[in-house]
C-alpha cells in the first residue's frame, strides 16, 4: 500500500506544533507544564481567584494522566495528521475546557472517564478561591481515541489483569 504524501508540501512546518507524549522522550511534558504556567498567568488580574503554581502539584498529578496522554499541542488550537484509507489526512481540533470543583472529581475524570481514552490535553490549572479558600481545577483537552485505539487499550486491559 503506498500513500500520497504530497500533503507534505501544502503545510508550513511551522504549524506542527504537537508533541507525542512517549516513555522514550517527554518534550511533550515540559510543553505541558509550560502552557500550564501560561494559562494559569492569563485570568489573575483579581485577588478573589488565584492560580496555584504547578510546582505544587504537577508532579503529584503525573500518575493520574500519564497513562491516558497521547500528545501535547503548543496551542489550543491544532492539527493533528493521521493515515485513513489509503489517505494522509488533517484534522483541526480546538481544546476543549472542562472544569472540575474538587481533587477527586479530576481524579475521577482522568482514572475513570479517560480509562480507555487517549487525549490530547493541552493544559492543566489549578485555581484558588480567596474568599472560601476551595481549590478548583481546569483543564484544556480533547478526545483523540478512535475505534481501533478504544478496542487495542479495552483488550490490552483485559490482557494485564
Amino acid at each position: 500500500m503506498s500513500f500520497n504524501f504530497s500533503i507534505f508540501s501544502e503545510i508550513n512546518d511551522s504549524e506542527i506544533d504537537v508533541f507525542i507524549y512517549s516513555d522514550v522522550d517527554i518534550s511533550a511534558l515540559k510543553i505541558l507544564y509550560s502552557n500550564c504556567i501560561r494559562i494559569g498567568n492569563i485570568d489573575n488580574s483579581n485577588i478573589h481567584v488565584a492560580t496555584i503554581h504547578p510546582d505544587l502539584w504537577f508532579g503529584g498529578l503525573y500518575s493520574l494522566f500519564s497513562h491516558c496522554l497521547s500528545v501535547v499541542p503548543r496551542r489550543p488550537t491544532y492539527s493533528l495528521m493521521f493515515f485513513e484509507e489509503g489517505q494522509i489526512m488533517k484534522k483541526s481540533l480546538t481544546s476543549e475546557v472542562s472544569e472540575f470543583e474538587s481533587d477527586e472529581d479530576l481524579e475521577h475524570f482522568f482514572k475513570e472517564t479517560c480509562k480507555f481514552k487517549n487525549i490530547s490535553l493541552f493544559s492543566i490549572c489549578k485555581f484558588i478561591d480567596l474568599s472560601t479558600l476551595k481549590s478548583r481545577w481546569s483543564i484544556r483537552y480533547n478526545d483523540i481515541t478512535n475505534t481501533s485505539i478504544l478496542r487495542n487499550n479495552k483488550i490490552d486491559s483485559l490482557i494485564n489483569i
